[in-house]
């Protein structure tokens, strides 16, 4: 059986997969996925176009939580506790990096308020300000938008292609969402804050990770699962975010939408 951990290992991500893909098992159609998307990211990655590297991260830690699961498969007493432990571990990194891409994640309205806060922060503010006082709607929307200069926003983005395409997006978004700029700065600031410390977290586990291996694991089985979370520091940030979020996380998880 080829070594997988060592491929990946070897950065060889392609030889992992296609070794991954010639077994017959439960796990095939997920292998199958993460092939599509690891090979969108490195054609991104050739190309120069600096695709984010917690992406990649994801698609890692998810092929070697697969790897560790089918180890399972085969394994019994302390070996089976060994790597329940690791496979958690490497859940865990696979979920926050696909958070972390979450966070980090911008669509026109993100890209038109940092354009707007850079083109005009004064107006943003007011903007801002009048919706604290009207019940979420600001009453100078409309003379602010005419009067804005759209030239540079249409330059770094494809999302709109005239003036009158931007100002009929935000007038729509303010119709239909209330509090839209002080509620959009509000999570903004939650979102790069939530996300400066996943990133922090993700680097420390990712460490505790390799450390892991380096060790031979001894001394860490006592509640092998719940110790992990315990101080995962992934774990703690997400639970700070997230006050909704369970104490288990699930494989699911992974591939649902948000």
């Amino acid at each position: 059986m080829p070594d997988y951990r060592k491929l990946i290992a070897k950065n060889d991500i392609d030889g992992a997969i296609t070794a991954l893909l010639a077994l017959d098992c439960k796990f095939s159609d997920d292998i199958s996925l993460l092939s599509s998307q690891y090979k969108e990211w490195y054609h991104q990655f050739v190309m120069g176009n600096h695709p984010p590297e917690y992406e990649r991260n994801r698609i890692v830690f998810a092929l070697l939580y697969i790897i560790t699961e089918i180890e399972k498969e085969s394994a019994s007493g302390l070996k089976r506790k060994r790597l329940d432990f690791i496979s958690n571990t490497e859940l865990s990194l696979a979920l926050s990096n696909k958070k972390l891409g979450i966070l980090k994640k911008e669509g026109p309205i993100d890209v038109f308020m940092k354009w707007f806060i850079a083109e005009d922060f004064n107006a943003f503010r007011k903007l801002a300000n009048e919706e604290k006082h009207n019940n979420g709607k600001s009453i100078s929307l409309s003379f602010i938008l005419a009067n804005l200069e759209y030239e540079t926003l249409l330059g770094i983005t494809s999302f709109w292609k005239t003036p009158d395409d931007v100002k009929s997006y935000i007038y729509h978004q303010s119709r239909v969402i209330e509090y839209l700029f002080s509620g959009w700065q509000k999570y903004d600031d939650y979102r790069s804050d939530y996300s400066d410390k996943l990133e922090t977290a993700i680097q420390q586990d990712e460490s505790n990770y390799k450390q892991l291996f380096k060790a031979g694991f001894l001394g860490v089985l006592g509640g092998v699962v719940s110790s992990y979370f315990m101080n995962s520091k992934v774990f703690q940030v997400m639970q700070e975010y997230e006050t909704d979020m369970d104490d288990d996380i699930s494989y699911d998880d992974l591939w649902d939408d948000d």
